[in-house]
């Protein structure tokens, strides 16, 4: 299990404040015994037993399989495989790693987790660029000896791979978890992904002086900001077959917020930051608002209103705007915003059906 369930707690308030649509009840995927499994938009397919175990367990956690997890252990579970995939609406690699991280090393179940090999990129399967990372840990006075990370995406798909042993040492464990990996039949990538480095913690994290204050009410750039939220690519980086344009970012993380709430900056950044909710891509974007900035670049004449800074949330199949900002939040200010459900409007990220939800009395 990840941190998702010992996080409920913490969690379980943004998802009902929103509203959101992904806040459903985890329920078992429906496989056939002594079958594989295909992830019905990824196309992964994950054989019935992997890496000498069979498969023990499927669930999901969103609608529509955007948040599916296949274990695979035997008996009392000496050993553990578990497969993660979910849809990378937000972030990059580098950041959902690093949430990975933090709920390892935080587990009462991994004892003291040491780091055996370091964070390192390497080469996904199918791919050409060491876009993925992967991380073993050695562990003491736990239930485990030792156990493992790995995480990449495939198209618009994050997958995460760990592996638990009672008997395997770190160095094994690589092994192993590196053999199942050949066990599993991937899509063909139609081009390079960006190279990944693990994020750093940031030189000079971000100060608020002051606390922010709804921004003056801009119902044109808030009805912008939401019209934007329903283009979505059909992959990210560029149309299909085409080599990828996206440049590597350089991730740092800034703060940790609270238990499994971490903020993430990339490239020196410091008007905006990615509040990372947990380890499975649920995430806040915060910074300067584009609805605003558009309007402001198509009408030079126009007086200035002054900066907005936009809040949207981020889950599998939707995206939520809240109450723009007359400077950048704070986490905690955001986290208030957020569970006060101050929203603006819902965009549906996900499906056929894409009816905009403004909220009127916001704008």
């Amino acid at each position: 299990m990840g941190l998702r369930y010992w996080m409920l707690g913490i969690l379980l308030p943004l998802l009902v404040a929103t509203g959101s649509s992904d806040a459903v009840a985890q329920q078992a995927l429906k496989v056939k015994a002594g079958k594989a499994w295909k992830h019905p938009h990824s196309r992964i397919e994950v054989p019935a037993t992997l890496g000498g175990l069979p498969r023990s367990a499927a669930t999901s956690f969103a609608a529509d399989q955007l948040d599916v997890s296949v274990n695979f252990s035997v008996g009392n579970a000496d050993e553990v495989l578990t497969l993660y995939i979910y849809r990378n609406t937000n972030g990059a690699v580098p950041i959902w790693f690093s949430q990975a991280q933090w709920a390892i090393e935080n587990r009462p179940i991994y004892g003291k987790p040491s780091l055996h090999l370091a964070p390192r990129a390497f080469v996904p399967p199918q791919q050409t660029t060491a876009s993925g990372l992967t991380a073993t840990y050695s562990l003491a006075d736990g239930q485990y000896r030792s156990t493992g990370l790995m995480l990449f995406a495939v198209g618009e798909w994050y997958v995460k791979v760990r592996s638990s042993s009672k008997s395997r040492s770190a160095d094994e464990i690589a092994l192993w978890a590196e053999g199942a990996l050949t066990e599993i039949r991937w899509p063909k990538q139609t081009r390079a992904a960006p190279i990944a480095a693990p994020a750093s913690a940031c030189a000079a994290p971000l100060t608020f002086a002051e606390q922010s204050k709804d921004a003056p009410k801009n119902g044109a750039a808030d009805l912008l900001l939401a019209m934007m939220g329903i283009v979505v690519t059909d992959e990210p980086g560029g149309e299909k077959g085409e080599e990828s344009t996206v440049a590597a970012a350089n991730w740092c993380k800034d703060s940790q917020v609270a238990p499994g709430l971490a903020t993430y900056r990339s490239d020196g950044d410091s008007d905006g930051y990615l509040f990372a909710l947990g380890d499975n891509g649920n995430g806040i974007w915060v910074g300067p608002d584009s609805g605003s900035a558009l309007l402001a670049a198509a009408d030079e004449a126009k007086k200035p209103v002054g900066q907005r800074f936009s809040i949207t949330r981020y889950t599998a199949a939707q995206l939520t705007n809240y109450v723009a900002q007359d400077r950048l939040p704070s986490p905690l200010q955001v986290m208030e915003i957020v569970n006060g459900g101050r929203s603006t409007s819902t965009v549906p990220t996900w499906g056929k059906r894409r009816s905009v939800q403004i909220n009127s009395s916001a704008l």
